[in-house]
């Protein structure tokens, strides 16, 4: 059971800008009526509150990732759950848009364990292995979790796309992403 979260905040003064690559428009579902599950991580990241995050990942990279993913989210659950493949990464297998509300939680869990043990306090949304849809909450973290493993840029391309995030930070993410993977699998 979660406790009430506070009201979601004012957004940041200095949102990170979109990638430039394109989507499907027809596939852009805005704000996923989650905000008020994003506010208490959006609260934590205002706060500068990091504590004990990614494995050997320092706290500004983590920040910084967190930082990235949070005002990003819903570009980046698009860019995840959108089944037209990417003109610069054809290859990249995007994940099916039906799981679409279990990518968005496994994205919370990559800010959560990147903003550390004091955020991560703010919910569980981990189904316990008693519950029927627990497999298929699973395997989505685990597929959203390889896409966005893969999909992470750090450096600019010839196409214009400016990286997403700093190596460091992309370090800090991957270390994340390869936890929730691997425990997804167990």
């Amino acid at each position: 059971m979660t406790a009430p979260c506070p009201p979601e905040p004012a957004p940041a003064s200095n949102p990170p800008s979109p990638p430039n690559e394109q989507v499907d428009d027809s596939l852009d579902w805005g704000e996923t009526g989650t905000e008020h599950l994003w506010a208490p991580l959006q609260q934590k990241l205002e706060g500068n509150r990091v504590f004990d995050g990614a494995a050997d990942a320092d706290a500004s990279a983590r920040v910084e990732a967190a930082t990235k993913l949070i005002g990003n989210r819903s570009a980046v659950l698009n860019d995840i759950t959108n089944p037209v493949p990417s003109p610069s990464q054809p290859d990249l297998k995007r994940v099916d848009a039906g799981v679409r509300s279990y990518v968005d939680q496994m994205l919370r869990e990559v800010a959560k364990r990147l903003l550390g043990d004091c955020a991560a306090r703010c919910i569980d949304e981990r189904l316990p292995a008693s519950n029927p849809m627990q497999k298929a909450q699973q395997a989505a973290w685990a597929e959203a979790a390889q896409f966005l493993s893969k999909r992470i840029q750090t450096a600019p391309v010839a196409s214009g796309r400016a990286p997403d995030m700093s190596p460091a930070a992309a370090a800090a993410m991957r270390t994340v992403l390869y936890a929730i993977d691997e425990e997804a699998r167990v």
